[in-house]
């Protein structure tokens, strides 16, 4: 069941009516939404690559105990039909944050798969053992850390279709762009990292395009210092422009970078 433009709506509408959308997790979520006590449960088949067959099969698995996250990977390699693209999904979108967080986790799968840590079910019992003694030492090492600002709220907007993360501890006025629009004046949508709220701002193409770059692109941050309420223009059958009346637009005349899109790093 992929993600579609009608389940994001929804959970637009939702959320502003001030109804609760958590994100999967590992032990908790079913293969559809669930709602109660004001909050939507989001399905696992709602992930975007992931199915209903996955769904049960990692609802099974919830019911079990796990000491460690390399004891949950073991029971996906062996028990269940989920392939690397959809565990490192729901990774990404901390599905299994009861073991730590995604950047950590991360670490520890890719662990699982290459070297002389690889688990794979079709290991003899001996090897498994082995790669399991290591593994565990690997697991205790990581530093629990989670992704980039960047790659979670992007993961989020592909994968689930809207974004949850909030960063609570950020300034009011920090965003990052997540999506731009350069075939007329320059347009960029933000995502407010503190509260949650999107907004659409126009640059003006001077600012906008500086010294034969782009003053600033998807992934950056920005400190939205100042915006200016301009009324909403239309062009003429004579090429000019006029004001439509009532209708206004919101404008960062002069986009303040505060930092460049981070490569897929940890925080």
């Amino acid at each position: 069941f992929p993600v579609t433009i009608e389940i994001t709506k929804c959970i637009d509408d939702a959320k502003r009516k001030g109804v609760k959308v958590n994100t999967p997790e590992f032990g908790v979520s079913d293969a559809l939404c669930a709602y109660a006590n004001g909050t939507i449960q989001y399905g696992i088949s709602l992930v975007k690559h992931c199915n209903t067959r996955i769904a049960g099969e990692l609802s099974e698995l919830g019911k079990n105990t796990y000491n460690s996250f390399v004891d949950l990977l073991v029971g996906l390699e062996e028990k269940t039909s989920i392939n690397s693209k959809q565990i490192e999904i729901l990774i990404t979108l901390n599905f299994f944050r009861r073991f730590g967080q995604n950047a950590k986790l991360l670490a520890v799968y890719k662990a699982t798969k290459s070297g002389k840590t690889k688990y794979d079910k079709k290991h003899k019992e001996a090897t498994k053992q082995q790669r399991l003694t290591a593994l565990y030492e690997f697991e205790s090492q990581q530093e629990d850390k989670s992704m980039a600002v960047y790659d979670q709220v992007m993961s989020e907007q592909e994968y689930l279709g809207f974004i949850v993360s909030k960063y609570l501890h950020a300034p009011s006025n920090y965003a990052i762009i997540i999506s731009t629009e350069k075939t007329f004046t320059p347009r960029v949508i933000v995502y407010y990292l503190q509260t949650g709220e999107q907004k659409t701002y126009k640059i003006p193409s001077k600012s906008f395009y500086k010294d034969n770059e782009e003053a600033c692109a998807v992934g950056d941050i920005l400190v939205v210092d100042k915006i200016t309420v301009k009324p909403r223009k239309r062009r003429l059958p004579d090429g000019k422009f006029e004001d439509i009346e009532g209708q206004f637009e919101e404008w960062i005349d002069s986009p303040h970078v505060l930092k460049r899109k981070a490569s897929s790093k940890s925080n």
